[in-house]
């Protein structure tokens, strides 16, 4: 589970960084990037799976719990002071269902270094 302090609560900062962020596709997941002018902090992440991939609240809480997980990882993986004043929202893309863990895993950590390294 993400830290409080890691997590987008507010449905307003997720759509703000749907609307004004960089979207970056993967083979699973679709990443949106925004960097605030006005918010100092550490990375705030949103995981967002929709009923249009999966009906079953079981199997998409599931898809949730692994993209979390996934996310935990990479941001602890990387250095704290790399990585400020960030917003991303990771949504699951229709391709997610049948992958194992370590295909989501490899496809977010590709997308999250590139977003890392360019900002």
């Amino acid at each position: 589970m993400l830290k409080k302090v890691n997590r987008l609560t507010s449905k307003f900062e997720f759509n703000i960084t749907r609307k004004y962020g960089i979207k970056h596709v993967g083979s699973f997941v679709t990443v949106y990037s925004l960097k605030p002018t006005n918010y100092i902090g550490s990375v705030k992440v949103g995981v967002v799976v929709s009923n249009r991939v999966y009906p079953k609240a079981a199997k998409r809480n599931y898809f949730k719990r692994v993209l979390r997980e996934n996310i935990r990882n990479a941001i602890k993986e990387i250095d704290e002071n790399k990585v400020k004043n960030l917003w991303i929202v990771v949504q699951a893309r229709q391709e997610i269902i049948g992958r194992t863990y370590e295909e989501i895993s490899a496809d977010i950590i590709k997308i999250l270094q590139k977003i890392f390294i360019a900002n």
